[in-house]
Formats: structure tokens, C-alpha cells, sequence
């Protein structure tokens, strides 16, 4: 089992950044990788059990389908993608975003991905070589397009936001 965890504190208030988090359908607003995000099968925009198709590119032609497994209203939830056509080589992936809250009205964002490379040995070398890689760069970048998000009200478009914005090499 591979654990990636990532953080980042932030000066904004927690009920407005909690608000953004828990739009489960809306991450495509801080979320470089994906230009679109939206409900799917009738599912509500948040909560346990909510859906969403997360398109990674402009025609729509690449997307993962993903589910809310776990809700604590407030604090945190976990991810599982169940579908799509750009599925990771991984097995049981599990991501978890949530916030803290701390002193001086800062709040800590975080994210943790657990998952299991596939194809054994084989996977082990992968995960090694791209997939931890790949998953590193995507966490921090949606750290650092929320940051963006919630301090300019901006969306991100892409990673070349974030860089524009000095936020990402």
C-alpha cells in the first residue's frame, strides 16, 4: 500500500473554504487537471453517495467518474473513481480531502491518497517511476489551485494558471 499525503495552511475563513470543498460537483473550479466537473445519475452535488464526471480534457473525450464513500460534514470525505476512460494503474484508491481548523484564523487543507500499485513487481516499478510522480504533481496542484481559488476568486484553468501565478514551476 502506497500513502501520499499533502497540506498546505492557508489564511481564509473555514466556512467559506469548506463550502468550496464540499461542492463535490464544482472541483473543476481549483482543480488545474480538470477543465469540467459536474453531478452525474441524478446524484446531489455533495454528500455521501454524490457523483461526479471529472473531464481531463477539452472535448470531454477523457474523464473519470468518481463517488463520495465517506462524508463528514465539516471536516472530511473520501474519493473512490469507479469509472471512466482514463482509469489509474492502481487498486483501491482512496483519496480523502478535508480542513482543520486553526489559530489565528487559518485554516490546514488537506489531501491523502492511499492506494496499491497493479501488476505486481512490475507495478512496483511504476509506481515508483510514474504513477507516484503523476499523483504528487496532481495533489499539489490542486492544494495550489485551491489557494489560488480561494484568495482571488479566480478559477483554474489549467496548470499554466497556477504558473502564471507563481504558484507552480
Amino acid at each position: 500500500m502506497t500513502t501520499l499525503n499533502f497540506d498546505m495552511i492557508l489564511d481564509v475563513n473555514k466556512g467559506e473554504a469548506w463550502k468550496v470543498i464540499a461542492d463535490f460537483a464544482g472541483i473543476s473550479v481549483f482543480h488545474p487537471a480538470v477543465p469540467k466537473s459536474y453531478a452525474i445519475n441524478q446524484s446531489e452535488r455533495s454528500g455521501l453517495g454524490a457523483e461526479r464526471r471529472c473531464e481531463l480534457s477539452n472535448d470531454g473525450k477523457k474523464y473519470i467518474d468518481e463517488r463520495i464513500i465517506r462524508f463528514v460534514d465539516g471536516k472530511e470525505y473520501d474519493v473512490v473513481i469507479y469509472g471512466g476512460n482514463q482509469m489509474p494503474p492502481v487498486n483501491n484508491l482512496i483519496v480523502t480531502i478535508g480542513i482543520q481548523e486553526l489559530a489565528n484564523k487559518h485554516i490546514r487543507v488537506y489531501l491523502q491518497a492511499n492506494y496499491q500499485p497493479k501488476y505486481g513487481p512490475i507495478g512496483t516499478v511504476m509506481n515508483l517511476m510514474m504513477i507516484k510522480p503523476f499523483l504528487s504533481k496532481a495533489m499539489n496542484g490542486i492544494l495550489l489551485g485551491f489557494k489560488h481559488y480561494m484568495e482571488s476568486g479566480q478559477p483554474v484553468q489549467s496548470f499554466g494558471t497556477l504558473q502564471a501565478a507563481g504558484l507552480f514551476a
